[in-house]
Parts: C-alpha cells; sequence; structure tokens
C-alpha cells in the first residue's frame, strides 16, 4: 500500500461526524443564545447601551477589524476606565466567537479530507454515513448564517479585543482571524456558496440520492393503505420469500423534516459551487430541479415553503446561466 494515498478506512470518518455533529449542536445553542440576549435590552450586555461607551463602540464597529489605539484616544478614555469589566465579562461572548471559528476549521478540514478520500455518498446505499454528512453540512451552514445575524457581534469581538490591548499590550492571538471570518461572513450565503466549490460533487451527489426516496417517506396513510405498504398478507403467496432490493433499508428512519433540512440549507450551495466544480451544471440544476418537483407533488403544503425557495433559487440559476 502506498503511503501517499489516503485512505478512507484510516481517517476515522464516523468518528469525526459524530464528534462534530454534537459539538455542532452545541455551538448552535450557545450562538442562539447570543443572539438571543443581544436581542433583548434587559439581557445585552451593559457595554453595548452605555451612554459613556457610546462613541468607543460607534467607533470601534467603524473601524472593524482594524485596531487603532494611539491616535484615538479621544475615544477610548472611557473604555481605558472599563477595561478590566470589559475583559471579565465578554470574555464569554468571545470566546464563543472563537470556539464557532475553530468548528469551522474542523468543518472545512474534514470535508477537504472527505474529497481528497473520494468518498462515495448515497442514501440508498451508506445511509449513516451520507445522513451524517448531510447533517454536518447543514447545521455548519445554519451556524453561519445564525452568527452573521448577531448584529452586535463587531461591538462585542471588537470591545474585548480593545480591552486585552489596554491591558497587556497585544491584541488577542485569536483575534486577527476572527476578525477576519466576520468580515468574510458578512453575506454568509455568497461566501458559503464560494466555499463549497470544492465540494460540489460530494454534496450534489448526496442531494441528488434522496430523489428516489424522499417522496415516498411523503405518502399519506391513505396512499400507505391502498398500496397496502404495512399489510402482511397482502401477498399471502410471498410471504415465505426473502425480500430483495437494491436499497439498504437503513433509511427507514429518514424523517421528512430531515430531508427538508437538508435539501433547504445544503442544495443551494450544492447548486452554486456546481458552477465551478462541473463540466456541465445544466445536468446537476436539472437532476435538483426535477426532484424538487416530484417532492413537491408528493409533500403535503403545509412543507411546500422550503422547496418553493429552492425550486425559484434553481430557476435563477439556470436564466444567470442562459444569460
Amino acid at each position: 500500500m502506498s503511503r501517499g494515498v489516503m485512505q478512507p478506512s484510516q481517517q476515522k470518518l464516523a468518528e469525526k461526524f459524530t464528534i462534530l455533529n454534537d459539538r455542532g449542536i452545541g455551538m448552535l445553542t450557545r450562538i442562539y443564545n447570543i443572539k438571543k440576549a443581544c436581542g433583548d435590552p434587559k439581557a445585552k450586555p451593559s457595554y453595548l447601551v452605555d451612554k459613556n461607551l457610546e462613541s468607543a463602540v460607534k467607533f470601534i464597529v467603524r473601524k472593524f477589524p482594524a485596531i487603532e489605539t494611539r491616535n484615538n484616544n479621544q475615544h477610548l478614555t472611557q473604555l481605558q476606565k472599563e477595561k478590566s469589566e470589559i475583559l471579565k465579562n465578554l470574555s464569554l461572548y468571545y470566546f464563543t466567537f472563537v470556539d464557532v471559528m475553530e468548528f469551522k476549521d474542523n468543518v472545512s478540514e474534514l470535508l477537504n479530507t472527505i474529497d481528497a478520500c473520494q468518498v462515495f455518498f448515497d442514501v440508498t446505499v451508506n445511509f449513516d454515513l451520507t445522513k451524517n454528512y448531510l447533517d454536518l453540512v447543514v447545521t455548519y451552514t445554519t451556524l453561519m448564517m445564525l452568527l452573521s445575524r448577531i448584529e452586535e457581534r463587531k461591538a462585542i469581538i471588537g470591545l474585548y479585543n480593545y480591552a486585552h490591548e489596554m491591558t497587556h499590550g497585544a491584541s488577542d492571538r485569536e483575534y486577527p482571524r476572527l476578525g477576519q471570518m466576520i468580515v468574510d461572513y458578512e453575506n454568509p450565503l455568497k461566501k458559503m456558496m464560494e466555499e463549497f466549490v470544492p465540494h460540489g460533487k460530494s454534496l450534489s451527489d448526496a442531494l441528488i440520492s434522496l430523489q428516489m426516496v424522499y417522496p415516498r417517506r411523503n405518502l399519506s396513510a391513505d396512499q400507505w393503505r391502498n398500496a397496502q405498504l404495512l399489510s402482511l398478507i397482502s401477498a399471502p403467496s410471498a410471504m415465505l420469500n426473502p425480500a430483495q432490493s437494491d436499497t439498504v433499508s437503513a433509511y427507514c428512519p429518514l424523517g421528512s423534516s430531515c430531508a427538508t433540512r437538508w435539501l433547504s440549507r445544503a442544495a443551494p450551495a450544492s447548486v452554486s459551487s456546481g458552477t465551478r466544480s462541473f463540466t456541465s451544471t445544466r445536468p446537476v440544476r436539472t437532476c435538483l430541479s426535477t426532484s424538487v418537483g416530484k417532492l413537491l407533488a408528493n409533500t403535503p403544503p403545509s412543507n411546500h415553503s422550503e422547496y418553493t425557495t429552492l425550486s425559484a433559487f434553481l430557476s435563477y440559476e439556470e436564466l444567470q446561466e442562459d444569460s
């Protein structure tokens, strides 16, 4: 065996998926709590509403992520007085953002490893691996989109770092990368579309594999009864014959809400990333469009909103390609 070849069996992909998916749920909870706290005037960090710090906060946000502590002391005089309390009270917020950055690094590393190993994803063949892969993509995209909706993120990170510099004479070591990440994800959907260009094939293959599985998960109870899907005596002569199928049975726990998340969160990144990763993107878009059409035809009206948005996105992409 060549040492230069990356072997999927040696990468512990299943273990990494499990750890990162659990970690991602925890990060989502923490970021949501920050967003909720910042949206409540009573729970918001007092430094963000303190009139004495208002000019300093506006200055920090305007210059973010640049740091200017020497030439603009008039804006930062009050900050100098409260630097110790700011470091103490904003550390939990700041290091939560740092943890998001580290989670992003770990996810990117895993996705690159998957591409290097050319892992095959098909929910009807390797259900657990495909499910964990799509769950991770959805968790990651949701986390980055939620992060971008915290309006006070620049103020919190900037305040903490200015207080750190005033106290220790240097910026926090994580600040340069963290500040750049916040700037890069001002428009998270656009950024992730670019980011998923190398992962387009794996992600599209995983999503397209749903077209043969997901519609049957949305059949009504009457349709199941008419098709006798749950009847043990519908074909008495075949009761003793073993069932034969090309589809692995493990996908049975797949719920409609789970696949809805996959399609609504991961598909736009997959389709857009295809503009560079495939020689011809129209087959990918056509296949996804066809799948969405089938899903709409077999999905209760209450669930149509997610697919209608995705269908409109696919149509827009094709118009852009034609023009």
